[in-house]
């Protein structure tokens, strides 16, 4: 079955960048590490001035889940290595919130450690 999605509103958007920031000032170094590779496949960024001058910054997508349309059963978060883009579900709460990307990134642990992004392990 195909994924279908909506943008995000505005306010959509901002309540989950918010979340997400806090979320991310509270990772361990190697939560860090883990969610870096989780959206780019690599555990570090080049340094600015070896990266190439079309090299893409990652990005989020945050979206509405068009089968459960900001509910806590919403899709996991998932990511494109590719174009370092992690693909946000909107979710009801903060706690809903979190507990959806912790699963996603302990998914993404399980197995190699070099394992590529979010988007290679078929979250449905």
């Amino acid at each position: 079955e195909e994924l279908k999605w909506a943008a995000a509103t505005a306010d959509e958007y901002e309540r989950v960048r918010g979340w997400l920031e806090a979320y991310v000032c509270d990772l361990t170094d190697h939560g860090a590490k883990l969610l870096l590779a989780f959206m780019t496949g690599s555990k570090a960024l080049p340094p600015s001035e070896s990266r190439p001058a079309d090299y893409s910054r990652p990005s989020i997508l945050v979206y509405n889940d068009w089968h459960f349309p900001g509910s806590a059963d919403a899709h996991l978060p998932t990511a494109s290595t590719c174009i370092k883009q992690l693909y946000m579900p909107v979710y009801p709460s903060r706690e809903a919130f979190v507990a959806k990307f912790r699963t996603a990134l302990a998914d993404f642990q399980v197995g190699e450690e070099s394992r590529p992004g979010g988007s290679s392990l078929g979250y449905s």
